[in-house]
């Protein structure tokens, strides 16, 4: 079971005015993988981007801005439901085990929407190459945000090349 934590009580359903750093408990009913399904309309009127930390998994980070976003853990079995998930509005003021992601940046994609999660103090570039390694286009992000990235790609592989001030990272993408 999955439960919204909050000061209160544990609660099935959970009507807040700001869904930042709220908590999710979780109770497995056997030993296994689970499948977080994020299925969310309109927050990009009220949220640029939405994160779920996994605290239990060394605080990994999932993007979850696009609805549909899956996200699949292990779990054993428990008495009762464990504080396991936070979900925040933005990377910045995470902390704890974070520290040592501070000099990175993600890239990632969902169809023909590309994310850069540039957790760095330095603004980069993304180059897209097609898979002859011709320059599809050149794109600037900024220091310390998500830039989204909606892009008209046809069916193909695609290599991403992000740099950011001494960090480089290359990213294979397939559009079906």
């Amino acid at each position: 079971q999955l439960y919204a934590m909050e000061t209160s009580g544990n609660y099935q359903v959970n009507s807040v005015g700001n869904i930042n750093d709220t908590y999710l408990g979780f109770q497995a009913g056997t030993v296994g993988n689970y499948t977080l399904t994020f299925n969310h309309e309109n927050m990009e009127s009220q949220y640029s981007a939405l994160y779920l930390i996994d605290l239990m998994n060394n605080d990994k980070v999932t993007d979850i801005t696009i609805s549909g976003s899956q996200y699949t853990f292990y779990a054993s079995n428990t008495s009762s439901a464990q504080k396991r998930f936070k979900i925040v509005t933005s990377l910045n003021g995470v902390t704890e085990n974070k520290v040592i992601m501070k000099n990175v940046f993600t890239i990632n994609n969902n169809g023909n929407t590309l994310f850069i999660n540039n957790l760095t103090e330095n603004k980069g570039d993304l180059v897209l190459f097609d898979i002859a390694g011709r320059i599809i286009q050149q794109i600037p992000f900024a220091a310390n945000t998500v830039k989204t990235i909606h892009t008209n790609l046809t069916s193909g592989m695609y290599l991403l090349k992000a740099s950011c001030g001494n960090n480089q990272l290359t990213y294979k993408i397939v559009i079906e």
